[in-house]
């Protein structure tokens, strides 16, 4: 050292002037260094406004990067956040490196639902995407969670099953028997016909083949057209009369007793059995509209005297005799009958006599 030295960066007071390094202004700046204004504080200086020094001045970074200095969270070493700001000083703001951006899936159809397997990360939402990853085909707007399901084999609505609960599903009926009609009972709502099943829903009997809207009526206590009503159509060679849900035959060709019964079974019927007041007098009255003669029902003690029984089995529930009747004139009268009297009361009479007979079909 000496005064013809020349001041260099060493800390030492190289040319005896009583200044050091930079308080020297004769100071060699080869051997000084360039440091730059860090007036936020963060550690990174701007690269725009810098000085020469032997030592980090105060207030000042060794480094140069940072894009913002009056901003002390805008630096290099920052995370890239959603706030439109070049959080990270890489050129680039609010991109797909910030950390709370967010997933949005392609739209390409343009129906409002995105497609999961075609992202993007982005603070704000790109042209062409969406916040959602509903669509299940984003090549076809009609497909989608807000579409209806169809008929069409593609799963439209996106909910993973195909043309399930489609619009136009079609609902088909169990057709047991196979007569083409079906059972509106037994049904199904699908896109295609499932095996045993029709469209019509009119069979009232789908057991019997030989029952649907398309058969011909017959007299046989069964509705055979499934019209709502039992040997209707004049099919019967008695008239037919229906009460209280059940049917009856007035036959006006006189038989006796056992013969009516036999009659009336062979149209699957029963002769008459009285349940109360009511029917009673329904009978009566209709019975009067075809003949005002003498009636058979049902009623008998033929198995046991004074044990009367009507003759399809049914408990007996009530009985409008007339008085002094059963009365069993002669010994052998065994079969009960209306119309021997003109207030609805019964009679009995030899079983052999031949009468109109009463059938009827519970």
């Amino acid at each position: 050292m000496n005064t013809s030295a020349q001041e260099i960066c060493d800390g030492a007071d190289n040319d005896c002037d009583g200044l050091t390094d930079t308080d020297d202004d004769s100071v060699d700046l080869s051997t000084t260094a360039t440091y730059y204004a860090d007036v936020d504080g963060d550690g990174y200086g701007d690269a725009d406004f810098s000085t020469l020094s032997c030592e980090l001045p105060t207030g000042y970074s060794a480094d140069a990067t940072d894009c913002d200095d009056g901003d002390g969270a805008v630096n290099p070493g920052e995370a890239e956040i959603c706030d439109s700001k070049d959080n990270n000083c890489d050129g680039l703001t609010d991109d797909s490196s910030a950390t709370d951006a967010k997933t949005y899936y392609a739209d390409a159809d343009g129906d409002g639902s995105g497609d999961p397997s075609s992202t993007a990360l982005a603070c704000s939402r790109p042209t062409g995407y969406i916040g959602n990853k509903k669509d299940c085909d984003d090549t076809d707007s009609a497909v989608n969670p807000s579409a209806s399901e169809v008929c069409n084999g593609i799963d439209d609505d996106c909910d993973s099953v195909i043309d399930t609960d489609a619009i136009d599903a079609v609902t088909y009926y169990d057709d047991a028997d196979g007569d083409g009609y079906g059972d509106e009972s037994v049904s199904t709502t699908s896109c295609t016909a499932p095996s045993g099943t029709v469209t019509d829903a009119t069979d009232c009997e789908d057991n019997d083949a030989t029952i649907s809207p398309g058969a011909a009526e017959a007299c046989d206590g069964v509705d055979d057209d499934c019209s709502g009503a039992v040997d209707d159509g004049g099919v019967c060679p008695c008239n037919v009369e229906y009460y209280d849900g059940d049917t009856y035959l007035y036959c006006t060709t006189a038989l006796a007793w056992s013969d009516a019964e036999a009659s009336c079974a062979t149209y699957g019927y029963h002769l008459l059995t009285i349940d109360d007041k009511t029917e009673n007098i329904w009978n009566d009255n209709t019975a009067d509209a075809y003949s005002t003669g003498k009636w058979w029902m049902g009623m008998n003690d033929i198995a046991s005297e004074g044990t009367w029984v009507w003759s399809d089995g049914t408990t007996v529930s009530y009985t409008n005799w007339h008085s002094g009747e059963p009365n069993d004139g002669g010994g052998n009268e065994d079969c009960g009958q209306l119309n021997r009297f003109t207030d609805e009361t019964w009679n009995d009479e030899p079983c052999s006599s031949a009468f109109a007979y009463i059938c009827e079909l519970d």
